[in-house]
């Protein structure tokens, strides 16, 4: 008689975390793993004057937007927090977005401008004490940095390490941050859902996205690493994964990164553009003319023909030979 073993999957956990947000009332974690499909629990959160209109990845609403109990397929490398969103009932009924707004109305709904909710400077003040600073944040805890913070950083020379409520660990380095360096949310998700790039952009079919939250030059440089497990899930291994940057204007380029012995890739960003990890270069796709843009056979199209031109050109060139047989056939007989 002889055991027999059934080899298991290493198959790693993520928690969904629930965030009341200024509510009331306890929810548990979800458990769920990569590419399950997950319904998302029904609330129980409560807010006096408030009304509930769903979950959001940001505090603030600015993420990605879930409905309650809403299904979808878990593609996220890492935990994810759902934050309460409420309605303050007190509040008007939202504007129609088909009513014009006013520009000069300093409440413009449509005004870019999302003020950063930073980590609070003494917290990065008495962590630069330590020869290795580090700092975790809480689940819900804000993952911006003031400019205050960052020359604080800029001035102590060290490098200060920070934790991200998904569990990412990213690094700043003092001695990389410019003069000017402007306060920026440090949060970075990752993901493997290729429709978050742009339409004309083709992504190799192992692919893990890193989607910086903040916008343009960061006036310092990040780094952090990708464990061996993160990049298993996407399909890769530090062996051939390459790093690209897409620029907004559809532009690719490819960025060096660091192969660790354990597995893992340390990567070092400083635009918050997309920025994807694969096995090959992202393809541009090109314009090109489709069936329905070029005009059918059997409708007449605008210019000459060409399949007349030549009949049309031997029909002269026979009458000019008519006519001039004709003229030396009178010369001919008025000679006579």
């Amino acid at each position: 008689m002889y055991a027999q073993w059934e080899e298991i999957d290493d198959v790693e956990e993520y928690q969904i975390i629930y965030n009341a947000n200024g509510g009331t009332g306890t929810m548990s974690n979800q458990t769920v793993t990569f590419e399950e499909s997950v319904t998302l629990r029904a609330n129980t959160f409560t807010r006096t004057g408030h009304t509930f209109t769903g979950w959001n990845t940001h505090a603030d609403g600015s993420g990605t937007h879930y409905l309650n109990q809403a299904i979808f397929e878990y593609k996220i490398v890492g935990n994810l927090t759902l934050f309460a969103q409420w309605r303050d009932d007190s509040e008007p009924d939202p504007i129609d977005p088909t009513d014009p707004i006013d520009p000069t109305d300093p409440t413009d709904p449509t005004d870019p401008t999302d003020p950063i909710d930073p980590i609070p400077d003494d917290a990065i003040e008495e962590a630069l004490k330590e020869d290795e600073p580090f700092i975790k944040i809480p689940e819900g805890g804000s993952t911006g940095i003031s400019e205050e913070s960052l020359q604080a950083i800029r001035d102590s020379g060290k490098v200060l390490t920070i934790e991200l409520p998904n569990g990412l660990v990213i690094r700043i380095d003092g001695n990389l941050i410019t003069d000017d360096a402007k306060a920026i949310d440090l949060n970075i998700e990752l993901s493997l859902d290729h429709t978050l790039v742009s339409d004309n952009i083709q992504l190799p079919t192992n692919s893990l996205l890193i989607l910086p939250m903040a916008h343009g030059e960061f006036g310092f440089t990040i780094s952090f690493d990708i464990s061996a497990q993160m990049l298993a899930n996407a399909g890769l291994n530090s062996e051939t994964v390459r790093l690209f940057h897409i620029t907004t204007n559809g532009t690719i380029t490819e960025h060096e990164l660091i192969r660790n012995d354990d597995g893992s890739i340390t990567i070092s960003i400083n635009h918050a553009s997309q920025w994807v990890l694969s096995d090959s270069t992202p393809q541009i796709i090109r314009e090109t003319e489709t069936e329905t843009q070029r005009p059918p056979h059997n409708v007449p199209q605008t210019g000459v023909d060409r399949n007349i031109i030549l009949p049309t050109i031997l029909l002269i060139l026979g009458g000019f030979c008519i006519a001039g047989a004709e003229v030396y056939r009178r010369r001919s007989k008025v000679a006579k």
